[in-house]
């Protein structure tokens, strides 16, 4: 399956560099140097800046997962979240619980599509890549300024801005200076 989804890829000619850190982190004592691997491996996703963050669907957001996402998140990287071993954690809980917790458990990811799939079986994979081209085709998406002032026009006249001492907070215009990540000036 996903060899199969890897040729669609190729044919629509769209490069992914896969760095697997899945696995390393296993004590305390190496917990530090690990986590500053995984800010560099992070941190070379430049070119196509977005992650895929695999995590264990039976035991999601714990304290090393909210770190790594964490970072993936002050990087300002596009995101999404794979939740691993379904086939384990669906006999627990339903998939929309385990995306309400996992929203609990890490609120700073909720940009962050979540997606349940299992390695052993091939469940949803299948579905991976077309995702992945996707969010990259969302981060390409412009911001004409006159889209963006319209925006924060309404937004304004729906939550006013705080009146200064001096005078009313006037907003003259509003533009997109970068599109990965989106970025407002």
């Amino acid at each position: 399956v996903v060899f199969d989804a890897l040729e669609a890829a190729k044919k629509r000619k769209a490069d992914f560099l896969i760095i697997d850190t899945a696995g390393r982190i296993q004590t305390k004592s190496n917990l530090m140097e690990e986590l500053k691997k995984i800010r560099r491996v992070i941190g070379r996703s430049e070119i196509e800046p977005q992650v895929l963050l695999v995590l264990d669907a039976t035991s999601p957001g714990t304290a090393q997962d909210s770190k790594i996402c964490r970072m993936v998140a002050d990087a300002g990287k596009a995101c999404m979240l794979l939740l691993n071993k379904w086939d384990v954690a669906s006999r627990g809980i339903k998939q929309k619980e385990l995306f309400n917790e996992l929203s609990r458990q890490l609120p700073f990811m909720s940009y962050a599509e979540p997606m349940t799939c299992c390695a052993l079986s091939g469940y949803n994979l299948k579905d991976l890549i077309p995702k992945v081209l996707e969010l990259a085709e969302q981060l390409d998406l412009e911001y004409p300024t006159a889209l963006v002032n319209r925006v924060v026009s309404d937004a304004a006249l729906r939550l006013p801005p705080p009146r200064a001492s001096r005078g009313v907070f006037k907003i003259y215009y509003a533009l997109c200076t970068n599109n990965r990540p989106p970025t407002f000036l």
